[in-house]
C-alpha cells in the first residue's frame, strides 16, 4: 500500500483514522508555553504539513487527533523522547506529519513531549503556533 497520503513515522506508515473520534484531549495547559523541539509548518497537496526537527534518531512524534469545527482545525501531537537509559542516534531528525486539513482553513497546533516510557498523561498540550489563512 502507499504512503500517499499518510505520516511518515519511523520510517512506517501510519494507517489508522486520522478524523475526530471520542472526546478531544483535556489536557491542553495554556498556562505553560510549548518549548520541545522546533516543529515546522508547510503546505502540500493543499493539506497542511508539521515538521518536527528532533536532536536524535531515538524520538517519535505521533499524530493523536486532528479535527476541524467549521472552518478551524486542531492538531495535537506528542513527541516521545528517548529514555534516559537508551543509546541514540546524535543527528537531527524530521519526522513528517501530513494532515487531512485544507490548507485554506486556521488551524491551531498543539504538541507535549513526553520520555519513552512514562504516561502520556502526565504532560499537557502546549500550543505551538496558530496559522491563519
Amino acid at each position: 500500500m502507499a504512503c500517499a497520503v499518510s505520516a511518515m513515522v519511523l520510517g512506517g506508515c501510519r494507517t489508522e483514522p486520522r478524523a475526530s473520534q471520542g472526546d478531544p484531549p483535556q489536557l491542553v495547559d495554556a498556562s505553560r508555553p510549548y518549548t520541545g523541539p522546533t516543529i515546522n509548518h508547510e503546505i502540500e497537496a493543499e493539506r497542511h504539513v508539521f515538521v518536527a526537527s528532533v536532536p536524535s534518531g531515538g524520538w517519535e512524534v505521533k499524530l493523536d487527533r486532528e479535527e476541524l469545527i467549521g472552518r478551524e482545525g486542531r492538531v495535537f501531537l506528542t513527541l516521545v523522547r528517548p529514555g534516559r537509559d537508551e543509546m541514540v542516534t546524535q543527528a537531527f531528525v524530521d519526522h513528517r506529519v501530513e494532515t487531512d486539513l485544507p490548507s485554506d482553513r486556521t488551524v491551531s497546533l498543539y504538541a507535549r513531549v513526553q520520555q519513552r516510557g512514562r504516561d502520556a498523561n502526565e504532560t499537557g498540550y502546549a500550543l505551538v503556533r496558530r496559522i491563519t489563512q
